[in-house]
């Protein structure tokens, strides 16, 4: 039915009565039809019911017409029983029937239920068709079991042939499945096999390159596209920008530039990517410029647009525009782009590597009053930024905090503490972290030559000594920077070298 005819149908349906027509089989068919096309599964599922108490026995059709109405909004266990009654009533069910069901799993992934049901066709002697097994690969798809996708593509117990449809439904489970070989392997296959792929399958296997950052392949791709005159569309220009970001962010940006150049409206997700490309490079000028772009193109920016690029301004040592961004995003009245925790942690980090360190403290301090509650990064940052003024003391303080917060501190935490300590010359602290580093089998090269500096500066050489042994037995590689410290700390205490470490 098109336009209002369904609207029509309902209401003639509903006057026959009045005018004394008597309802049969076909009109109430092309009613629930008519409920079915509006989205009533309700109305649809009384009207069957209905049917039973008049002299208008349900038939096939009405199975099926009652069985679609339910498998639009996913209601399989509805549908399936619907299907299971038919044989009660005499009905053999149809191929029709047997589709409808497994549409009706596909939105909620029943990829059991949809093989057991065309195990049941197969048995029935009813040939699977090609929309059958189309639902039934889509429905693998969206329960992530791609395996079970291929197994149905490469079945030669179904005997169908397979269309482009069906390739691009088991490719975007291949996908989504992080199976990017075999994603490729399919559309050689397709290829091989006559059948032309279309922008969904080129984007599905973009789609399937980006974790991964193959650029090159995203490239190869694009060629191919050009010879096979298949145009990209938004989805795949997207895809290929996250997919060259991080590898080639130059690349990424040429493509978001042509996507715009053929009149593709870029939307928040295509400048995300973008942004993430520039924040990757360290470009926190066309990452800044992107975000005004995208106000000014009235696309609806989001917290991933701001944090990536504080995260591009961060990595460049721009904490001026970093902080300026945060006080952005917390003045915005839009919830979409209210500051979280990656927010204030990218902005304490860069504050904490290039800015004033009390900065990054009051940062850190005003998290809890922005109901937000600082992770291990926000820690860590706020430490650091102490280490790099030598605020031993308070360095410690905060790392002692990650208990209060039920935190467990990592080895950066313990590393920054260490070296504030050793820029106060603190040996005695520095010490003490070490121990627990090692309680914690967290030491490595870099916390051992903190502490081994922080000794060297309180000529304390047979201390130093003691932990290169130490860090000799725990199978610490001790390098340049060890032995320095080392030979400092002998030289600081008026000792020859050669005894002391042998």
């Amino acid at each position: 039915m098109k336009g209002r005819e369904w609207q029509a149908a309902l209401s003639l349906f509903g006057h026959m009565p009045v005018i004394r027509v008597a309802t049969d089989v076909i009109s109430f068919n092309a009613t629930i039809s008519a409920y079915d096309k509006e989205g009533q599964w309700r109305s649809a599922l009384r009207l069957f019911s209905d049917m039973q108490r008049t002299s208008s026995a349900a038939d096939v059709i009405s199975f099926n017409a009652t069985m679609s109405a339910c498998a639009r909004p996913g209601l399989w266990q509805l549908a399936h029983h619907l299907l299971s009654e038919m044989p009660r009533v005499r009905l053999a069910a149809t191929v029709v029937s047997f589709s409808t069901v497994v549409s009706a799993c596909e939105s909620s992934g029943q990829w059991q239920m949809t093989l057991d049901l065309i195990s049941d066709m197969q048995t029935a002697a009813i040939l699977c068709n090609v929309i059958t097994l189309n639902s039934a690969i889509s429905t693998c798809e969206k329960a992530g079991q791609w395996q079970v996708a291929l197994d149905l593509l490469h079945s030669s117990s179904l005997k169908i042939s397979a269309n482009v449809i069906t390739f691009n439904a088991a490719m975007s489970a291949c996908q989504k499945g992080g199976q990017w070989q075999l994603v490729l392997e399919l559309l050689t296959a397709m290829s091989r096999g006559g059948l032309s792929a279309d922008v969904i399958t080129f984007s599905a296997a973009i789609s399937a390159c980006e974790p991964y950052g193959l650029w090159e392949q995203v490239l190869r791709l694009h060629a191919e596209m050009a010879r096979s005159q298949v145009v990209p569309n938004r989805i795949t220009y997207s895809a290929s920008i996250s997919a060259c970001r991080a590898g080639n962010w130059q690349l990424a940006l040429g493509f978001f530039a042509t996507m715009q150049a053929r009149g593709l409206e870029a939307d928040v997700i295509s400048f995300n990517a973008a942004i993430s490309a520039c924040e990757e490079a360290a470009q926190w000028q066309l990452a800044h410029h992107l975000l005004s772009e995208m106000q000014t193109a009235r696309v609806a920016v989001n917290v991933r647009s701001f944090n990536t690029t504080i995260s591009a301004c961060e990595k460049a040592g721009n904490w001026e525009l970093a902080l300026e961004l945060l006080s952005e995003m917390r003045d915005f009245r839009d919830l979409r782009v209210t500051a979280d925790e990656i927010s204030f942690n990218a902005t304490i980090t860069a504050v904490a590597k290039h800015g004033p360190w009390a900065l990054a403290l009051q940062l850190f301090s005003s998290m809890p009053s922005a109901r937000l509650v600082p992770d291990i990064i926000s820690f860590n940052a706020t430490i650091s930024a102490c280490e790099k003024n030598g605020f031993w003391q308070l360095a410690l303080m905060i790392l002692s905090g990650l208990a209060t917060a039920e935190l467990q501190p990592t080895v950066t935490s313990y590393g920054s503490a260490i070296s504030a300590c050793e820029k106060s010359s603190d040996w005695q602290a520095a010490l003490e972290i070490l121990r627990t580093i090692f309680h914690h089998r967290l030491a490595n090269g870099i916390t051992c030559n903190s502490a081994l500096s922080a000794l060297a500066r309180g000529s304390q050489w047979l201390r130093a000594g003691a932990l290169l042994s130490k860090m000799r037995d725990r199978a610490i590689p001790a390098d340049a920077v060890s032995y320095s410290a080392g030979i400092s700390a002998c030289e600081q205490g008026d000792v020859s070298a050669q005894p002391a470490f042998g």
